[in-house]
């Protein structure tokens, strides 16, 4: 490695034409895509980006934006090596005088920490999962992966669903295909069974335009119906041969044929004839992912301080990162204990759990 040539280049306040392509090649994820960042809101504002390559070819580019006196890290979800971050980290110090915190919001470290020069603190916090399917070559090879159990709850489910209704269908839309219609009503279903959970979900009116928009461009969507009308569906987003689950639903009066795992079983099957390599059930420790044979990844906050003494200048930043890892904890602890209880006492956790939620959001 001696002999490679390093160079760092950065473009203040612009995204040069390339990044779209590298960031795409690097990441292949759709939270380090631009369709994804623009449509979010993101790039509203001023963005830079750093790009370091070694012998001419881009091996990192990082996405980025100056606020005040902290630099907060746009590329999402990705796996990224403390050593590319720690190379960053040095630049940004460097050469933006003004920047004395470095965010990286939510990525993949796998079981690394960072560890920095002495005199640079940082910081570490467990925020989110990422639950990765890596796919099989052929759904036959899908099903024989499958424990029997599953194989056999998948079968005696479909074949049920398909008796009691012969109009069952489901259906890939993609690009011009897919209609608002299709989005709003699996939004909608997705709005009641959260709200039958007592949570909140995030598909407004708002989000499920953006949906709409993201998923023409990006994406492509798995509806179920039953005599034409839609009963089940996901909405999915395709970035090289990744594929990223964004919404899934389906009406609860389907609830005794299992309608939602099987749609998501469904769509995986989709995606493996589509040659995809993985399918990212995202956030959420639902047991039906893992079922579905998605593997943990642990999604960290890593934040890093010019010195101790912006560490201390920060300290209400410290503190609140540290109270919501502290919320996290407590919060996937009690949904670990939930799911092992019965009777009152899973109620009481559930309750908890809510409390705790709700303090992580205020």
């Amino acid at each position: 490695m001696s002999g490679n040539q390093l160079t760092v280049e950065c473009f203040r306040g612009q995204i040069p034409p390339f990044a779209a392509t590298e960031l795409q090649r690097l990441y292949h994820n759709l939270y380090a895509s631009l369709p994804k960042l623009r449509v979010a809101g993101q790039l509203q504002q001023a963005v830079s980006t750093y790009v370091r390559r070694v012998d001419g070819v881009a091996v990192a580019v990082l996405l980025f934006r100056l606020e005040a006196d902290q630099v907060h890290v746009l590329n999402e979800v990705v796996a990224l090596e403390p050593e590319e971050i720690r190379t960053f980290t040095a630049y940004i110090f460097q050469e933006f005088p003004a920047a004395q915190v470095v965010n990286f919001h939510v990525i993949d470290l796998g079981t690394q920490r960072v560890a920095l020069p002495k005199g640079l603190p940082v910081q570490q916090y467990h925020r989110s999962e990422d639950i990765v399917l890596t796919l099989p070559a052929t759904v036959a090879a899908y099903n024989a992966l499958l424990g029997k159990a599953t194989r056999t709850y998948i079968n005696r489910y479909l074949k049920k669903l398909q008796r009691r209704f012969p109009g069952f269908a489901c259906t890939v839309y993609e690009g011009d295909q897919i209609t608002c219609e299709q989005i709003e009503v699996l939004a909608g279903l997705n709005r009641e069974r959260m709200a039958g959970k007592r949570k909140k979900s995030s598909n407004d009116a708002t989000r499920t335009a953006q949906l709409f928009s993201l998923a023409r461009e990006l994406g492509f969507v798995v509806v179920s119906t039953i005599d034409g009308r839609i009963c089940a569906g996901t909405v999915n987003y395709r970035v090289g041969d990744d594929y990223f689950m964004e919404v899934i639903a389906h009406d609860a009066q389907y609830d005794t044929y299992r309608l939602g795992t099987l749609c998501c079983y469904l769509t995986i099957c989709k995606c493996i004839e589509r040659h995809g390599l993985a399918y990212h059930f995202l956030w959420g420790r639902y047991a039906y992912k893992y079922r579905l044979l998605g593997t943990h990844h642990d999604l960290d906050q890593i934040v890093l301080y010019r010195s101790y003494r912006q560490f201390l200048l920060h300290a209400h930043v410290a503190v609140r990162h540290a109270l919501t890892d502290c919320s996290h904890s407590l919060h996937h602890r009690l949904l670990a204990v939930a799911r092992r209880k019965h009777g009152w006492t899973s109620h009481v956790l559930t309750r908890a759990m809510g409390v705790v939620r709700h303090a992580r959001h205020h």
